[in-house]
């Protein structure tokens, strides 16, 4: 077992939910496993959880044995002060000096996933799962697809709005940006948006019949003038 694997067991709730409990014994419900954090500070942020009954947001974080919370001196940082419940893969030690609640998951995971991903890692290919690809149902592979597909779509239409929040919903100018940014594909991407948002699109058009000068507009500041 490694924290890698632990997080993404708990990201995705591979485990057993039935009769969920805590190391001291309270029903514990998993609502929402929280986001993965990548900033200083618990691993996972927002997750929502019930505790005999009581509901709690806030931030967990995973150990393979609770002893790690003392080992990483998490007791005296402030970043892990919100931390509401914390996840292991094997208690070693109940005191760890702040009450927090502790989770026990080495009895709740597959046998057989673990036995897979041990395999992927003793023997590893490209991608460590490519011959347990033709295992695979056809119809996992196209709700698979289908997820990238929609995951893909809501991260390119939130990128969308964002920018035209920073221009205040100009549409002709988003395309206008979002053109110049894909003429840079693959390499250059960002380097001719940063050109693009630097040029109105009101000065574009006016100038829209004036090759020269548009040509002049472009190079002067991409700095390709001498």
């Amino acid at each position: 077992m490694t924290e890698k694997l632990l997080q993404f067991i708990w990201k995705h709730r591979y485990f057993n939910q039935q009769g969920l409990e805590l190391i001291t014994g309270e029903p514990v419900t998993i609502e929402y496993p929280g986001e993965e954090n990548s900033n200083q500070g618990p691993d996972f942020i927002n997750a929502r959880i019930r505790i005999s009954g009581n509901y709690w947001i806030g931030s967990v974080e995973l150990h393979l044995y609770s002893s790690g919370w003392l080992k990483h001196s998490h007791t005296e940082d402030d970043n892990y002060r919100n931390v509401m419940l914390h996840v292991v893969w094997k208690q070693d030690r109940l005191d760890i000096k702040r009450n927090i609640p502790q989770l026990e998951l080495c009895n709740r995971v597959s046998r057989l996933m673990l036995e897979t991903y041990a395999g992927w890692m003793d023997k590893p290919h490209f991608i460590p799962c490519e011959l347990s690809a033709s295992k695979t149902e056809s119809k996992k592979w196209e709700n698979w697809e289908s997820r990238l597909l929609i995951m893909r779509l809501n991260r390119k239409m939130y990128q969308i709005l964002d920018s035209l929040r920073s221009n205040k919903y100009h549409w002709e100018e988003q395309l206008w940006w979002m053109i110049a940014a894909n003429f840079g594909n693959p390499a250059n991407t960002a380097a001719f948006e940063v050109i693009a948002r630097s040029i109105p699109f009101s000065l574009i058009a006016k100038h829209r019949q004036q090759f020269i000068q548009l040509e002049a507009l472009f190079m002067g500041q991409a700095n390709l003038l001498e």
